[in-house]
């Protein structure tokens, strides 16, 4: 008896294979250490959390600012939904709007996001408690995608 080679078969084989080893842990490029992952940051202590309020691309989720005894601070934003837009950035803030003198730059946002859990590891000098806000927001067209304030 002969066997038949069927290339629809091994087609489907193989995206079946790259589809389950794409559903792990995600690890994204472009800015600091960025993870979406299930866990919090490690031994970094829960400074501020805050809900965010949506302007534009539908952005929605919790932020939540972790900071360490070494400086180094985490931006955890989790169940966040964002529309993808150009020249869109995370920052720390002083207000709940931007302004370059009262904001921090956490990492420059390269996709949309659904439904994410992600870190964004950072160390920001002049950092004091004054920062109570995380903005998203769009350097290209000035606008101000959302914000939580941390509580």
């Amino acid at each position: 008896m002969e066997k038949k080679f069927s290339l629809s078969g091994s087609v489907l084989f193989l995206s079946l294979t790259l589809l389950l080893m794409s559903c792990g842990e995600e690890t994204m490029t472009g800015g600091p250490n960025i993870m979406a992952m299930a866990m919090g940051p490690g031994d970094k202590e829960e400074s501020g959390m805050g809900i965010f309020t949506s302007y534009a691309h539908d952005l929605s989720g919790k932020a939540i600012l972790f900071c360490g005894d070494d400086g180094t601070k985490v931006i955890r934003l989790e169940n966040f939904n964002m529309v993808a837009g150009p020249d869109v950035y995370v920052f720390i803030s002083k207000s709940n709007n931007y302004s370059q003198a009262n904001v921090i730059e956490v990492t420059k946002l390269t996709s949309g996001y659904m439904d994410s859990d992600i870190n964004f590891d950072f160390t920001a000098q002049g950092f004091t408690n004054e920062y109570k806000f995380v903005l998203v927001y769009c350097l290209k067209y000035n606008s101000l995608f959302g914000y939580a304030k941390l509580e």
